[in-house]
């Protein structure tokens, strides 16, 4: 069974809609942010897939994209056969042009929207960085907890002091069977 959903900004106004099956209201596989989960409601349910290409195509129409004057950032029109971009690149090139025109579009003028998604795109790499940081932390952690943390340099240092004391042995070895001798 196939259903028709809608994201909702703060205000209640839906800036996305869809149609899915399954948990695909809450997949961020989208050409837009995830809302909180008490800002995305279901339009309607119990479709066939026809059924909900249709109505997701329908309320497409009636709120409009942005990039039309609309309300929606979605890229497509919506319905069966307007799902042009499949890869990655593929969308966010398609987002760009809708950007661009947005901006050039008599709504867009004043709006300054390219600079808060590379915020957002910079938070996000800030993000991923301070994971990574705190995933290498993490790790040493467990290092030293098994007993495996030794800096580099205290190894060599370590090695060179094995070397100097095996060939100190190695010299009052040769000492001693010389007096022997």
């Amino acid at each position: 069974m196939f259903y028709t959903y809608a994201y909702l900004r703060k205000d209640g106004t839906p800036y996305y809609i869809g149609k899915g099956s399954g948990n695909r209201l809450f997949s961020n596989k989208h050409s837009v942010n995830l809302p909180d989960k008490n800002r995305i409601i279901y339009l309607k349910r119990n479709l066939t897939e026809n059924q909900a290409l249709k109505h997701e195509e329908y309320m497409i129409k009636i709120y409009g994209r942005k990039i039309d004057g609309g309300l929606l950032y979605n890229i497509s029109l919506g319905g069966k056969g307007n799902s042009k971009y499949h890869t990655e690149e593929e969308i966010k090139g398609a987002r760009r042009i809708s950007l661009e025109k947005y901006q050039k579009s008599q709504n867009g003028k004043n709006k300054r929207i390219e600079p808060q998604r590379k915020r957002r795109e910079n938070y996000s790499e800030e993000k991923k960085e301070e994971e990574r940081k705190k995933a290498r932390e993490r790790e040493r952690r467990k290092r030293i907890e098994r007993g495996d943390e030794i800096r580099l340099r205290d190894r060599e240092r370590w090695n060179k002091d094995d070397k100097k004391r095996k060939q100190q042995k190695e010299r009052r070895a040769k000492k001693r069977q010389q007096t022997l001798d």
